[in-house]
């Protein structure tokens, strides 16, 4: 209907194994040619090498700085403190995250 052989030539994806099986049977079944791939997503690959290069620190610092940043977002003084520090020191303006597990 869509003739998508002719169109996709890959997907982004986490490495999870169901995702690499997935496209592997897509590219064989439905596309056809060597010129279909999987594009492993970095965010993903990243998140889990810092994941993993985090596991080696002791966890009460971790959690030490996990308080301190919730503690930064919850409070409107904090940000806005944290806000016009950063633009008198030219800064982008960021703002405090949690780290984020993905798988």
């Amino acid at each position: 209907m869509f003739k998508l052989e002719n169109k996709i030539l890959g997907y982004t994806s986490d490495s999870g194994a169901n995702y690499v099986l997935a496209g592997k049977l897509l590219g064989e079944q439905f596309f056809k040619s060597p010129l279909f791939f999987q594009l492993r997503c970095f965010a993903h690959g990243f998140n889990t090498i810092v994941h993993h290069s985090l596991q080696n620190y002791p966890s009460k610092a971790i959690d030490k700085l996990r308080n301190i940043v919730m503690k930064i977002r919850k409070s409107t003084f904090l940000m806005q403190e944290l806000t016009n520090y950063q633009r008198q020191n030219k800064f982008s303006d960021v703002k405090p995250k949690l780290d984020v597990i993905t798988r």
